[in-house]
């Protein structure tokens, strides 16, 4: 294993020195850096959060969150637009009449230019709302569909999906806090939206909690993912929480569902289409949160569980092809960040790592919403200190 040299944080550019190693020799050692470029995300003077990560048709991205203000407590949408080496375009920032929290969880652009965006809205006194927004290629505002959100329910997250054929899909993950059971507590709803965003078809997948960052649509309009789900127990516990990975059809109907761990607060983190046509789900076991990965056959069949690395408590973990019949997996202790490049069969080809920057913080940064850009590269969200919110891209894994 090898150590990346932490180098300090005086420019932007210096958080590549997280990445940066010493060796590249032999050839199964790992790279000499592992990214490309790293650049700021930010709106001067602004206090803004992202909450998501996507490409663009011309090999951009975009960037989703909120722009919060302090003096007067207020938080409006947020979209900044990338070109394909992280210069920033152009940001906006949305309200909602008669709403002073307005949120946004994820935006896609299609391929004519036009921009989708989705993401919530409360006040007091008036219902939350989800709300699908749809702008030009600036991001200005053309229309935007307001549905309130049931009464003892609370959607934590949302993420929008574009089909081959044009519709548009909008998946959010549900809480019921008006459910007896546990298992009655989360689930997954899939919403078909038409041109203005209204819902035309509706499925909900219960005691299903998701990881939307980690629920993924196919070329086929097959939907996977990963996240938890609660075995069905009497009496229930809150410690029985499982693995949980999903392959849902074309027409919404389940494929198969599987569960699995310790029955101690399993968590799927991260899933990928396997090379044999299967799926690699990555998951942590307990609540020592033990970094573990999952092989699925195509028929649904779970494999032997394989161990990651040589960490015990795991707040990150993403998996991802590289093309090539390997992986690049990325497992986030609070000390390190670990880059490991598999085999097809998950072995370990090589690993390197760098220091956690907030190795001081309980909960440190992780990657978020690490992107592939179809050549063995990948984009991703990290926050550092001194610089705060960055686009990163990787060099090619290939």
């Amino acid at each position: 294993m090898q150590k990346i040299k932490l180098l300090t944080l005086t420019t932007v550019l210096a958080l590549s020195g997280f990445f940066s190693g010493c060796s590249k020799e032999p050839a199964d050692n790992p790279p000499d850096n592992l990214l490309s470029w790293t650049m700021p995300v930010r709106v001067e003077g602004e206090m803004m959060h992202p909450e998501s990560l996507a490409r663009t048709p011309d090999g951009g991205f975009l960037v989703c969150g909120y722009i919060y203000y302090e003096a007067t407590v207020d938080t409006y949408g947020l979209i900044i637009r990338f070109d394909q080496q992280g210069n920033q375009l152009w940001w906006k920032k949305y309200e909602i009449e008669g709403y002073t929290k307005v949120y946004g969880d994820y935006a896609l652009q299609q391929e004519g230019g036009s921009i989708i965006m989705t993401g919530s809205c409360w006040e007091e006194g008036l219902p939350s709302c989800t709300f699908v927004a749809f702008l030009d290629s600036d991001g200005t505002l053309t229309t935007m569909q307001l549905d309130p959100v049931e009464e003892n329910k609370v959607v934590t997250d949302r993420k929008l999906f574009l089909r081959s054929d044009g519709t548009v899909i909008l998946a959010k993950k549900i809480v019921d806090d008006a459910a007896i059971l546990l298992t009655g507590r989360n689930s997954l709803v899939i919403d078909l939206l038409d041109g203005t965003g209204a819902v035309t078809e509706s499925r909900e997948y219960g005691n299903t909690s998701a990881m939307l960052e980690q629920t993924f649509l196919r070329d086929d309009g097959y939907i996977f993912l990963t996240g938890n789900t609660r075995p069905e127990k009497d009496p229930e516990s809150l410690d029985d929480v499982n693995i949980l990975f999903l392959l849902i059809d074309d027409s919404g109907d389940e494929v198969y569902r599987i569960s699995y761990g310790t029955n101690s607060w399993d968590n799927g983190m991260s899933v990928a289409p396997a090379y044999d046509g299967g799926f690699t789900v990555a998951g942590d076991l307990t609540y020592d949160r033990t970094p573990v990965l999952l092989p699925v056959s195509t028929s649904g069949i779970p494999g032997d569980q394989v161990a990651v690395a040589d960490t015990i408590h795991n707040y990150g973990l993403v998996i991802k092809q590289t093309g090539s019949n390997e992986y690049l997996l990325v497992n986030q202790s609070w000390l390190r960040v670990y880059f490991s490049k598999l085999r097809s069969d998950l072995s370990v080809r090589w690993v390197t790592w760098f220091d956690n920057p907030f190795s001081t913080d309980m909960y440190p940064p992780f990657i978020r919403d690490m992107i592939s850009l179809g050549d063995g590269s990948f984009a991703f969200l990290y926050r550092s200190e001194g610089i705060g919110y960055t686009l990163n891209k990787t060099i090619s894994f290939n």
